[in-house]
């Protein structure tokens, strides 16, 4: 009896083992894969954002191009026209935090999505 106890104590321990090994492997490959989606999924982001970044900064300077003042143009006059300037600056700022905001939560969400498959 002591033997066929011993014999079957030792074959679930090698099942076991065996069983724990398979599990740890699996971890490992799932881990491995998202970790590799997720720099895919950065490196896209990456890729992505400085072109659009230098489009709209390309965008907003053909906004906010100068118009030349007259030489005597008086200097509240000046004054009111930096400050129309920099409204038009500000408010293409804001948008684009927006946007990138907006970009930024899709990312996280296919992150999640890829990292809950």
């Amino acid at each position: 009896m002591n033997k066929n106890s011993d014999f079957t104590e030792e074959m679930i321990r090698n099942v076991e083992d065996e069983t724990s090994d398979m599990i740890e492997g699996m971890i490992d490959e799932i881990e491995n894969e998202t970790s590799e989606a997720v720099d895919e999924v950065i490196e896209e982001v990456e890729n992505e954002v400085p072109e659009s970044v230098e489009e709209e900064m390309e965008q907003v300077e053909e906004l906010v191009e100068d118009i030349p003042l007259p030489e005597k143009t008086k200097k509240h006059i000046k004054a009111k026209h930096l400050v129309e300037k920099a409204k038009k600056i500000v408010d293409e700022s804001n948008k684009r935090t927006e946007s990138c905001k907006l970009l930024l939560e899709a990312d996280l969400k296919e992150y999640e999505h890829a990292k809950s498959e």
